[in-house]
């Protein structure tokens, strides 16, 4: 194979690594935060007294027996949660849960969907957005967005491999599992059918043990 050839077949794979290594979107946004990702062994246990309810800001807890919510939280359209065909907002809502194990807490104006609650909880913020398909044609996507919160704190990013290592660094055995480059870690974390994900962060939440 002569040397243009070799440029011309390895050219394409360079431009696919750098655009993955540059995307902020990457493998911790590929799913698997998602509920039906979770490994058996860290899936919450659902409780069997209250499956759905809201949590005013003022503390008030209402059980509730049907939720409806948006999930196209694009700054465009404000929050708005029907429960019981009574309508609540963003101002008079501090959380909700429905069916058991979807956990929503507030944030500013939007609701973040809570997937592993502890010293770092970490939290996924679902959206429905419309791409340009390659037809040219627009489509709904499903896209979740991650981010992170160390007792009650701000919400932090949580795209890729790096912020999750800046999560985790005052616990050294949680960062070591997620050391070393992109594609190694991320090869790490596809073998592990994402179990590596949950293990980071429940290693954390238990004492960094």
């Amino acid at each position: 194979m002569s040397i243009i050839k070799k440029i011309k077949w390895f050219l394409p794979v360079i431009m696919m690594l750098i655009v993955m290594i540059g995307c902020r979107v990457s493998a911790i946004n590929s799913g698997w935060f998602n509920n039906n990702y979770i490994p058996e062994e860290y899936k919450p246990i659902p409780t069997d007294d209250k499956i759905s309810f809201i949590i005013l800001k003022t503390g008030q807890n209402i059980p509730v027996n049907e939720i409806k919510y948006s999930t196209q939280q694009n700054g465009k359209k404000p929050f708005v949660l029907t429960a019981d065909g009574k309508v609540y907002t963003a101002e008079s809502v501090a959380s909700f849960q429905v069916d058991r194990l979807n956990y929503f807490v507030g944030f500013g104006n939007k609701f973040y969907r809570r997937l592993v609650d502890g010293k770092i909880s970490v939290y996924g913020l679902d959206k429905y957005i419309s791409r340009k398909d390659r037809n040219g044609f627009w489509q709904p996507n499903w896209e979740t967005y991650y981010s992170y919160s160390k007792a009650g704190s701000n919400l932090k990013d949580l795209f890729n491999m790096k912020e999750m290592s800046n999560a985790v660094e005052d616990c050294p055995l949680a960062q070591s599992m997620i050391k070393g480059s992109y594609l190694s870690v991320y090869n790490k974390v596809m073998k592990s059918n994402g179990r590596l994900i949950y293990k980071v962060f429940s290693v954390y939440n238990n004492g960094c043990k």
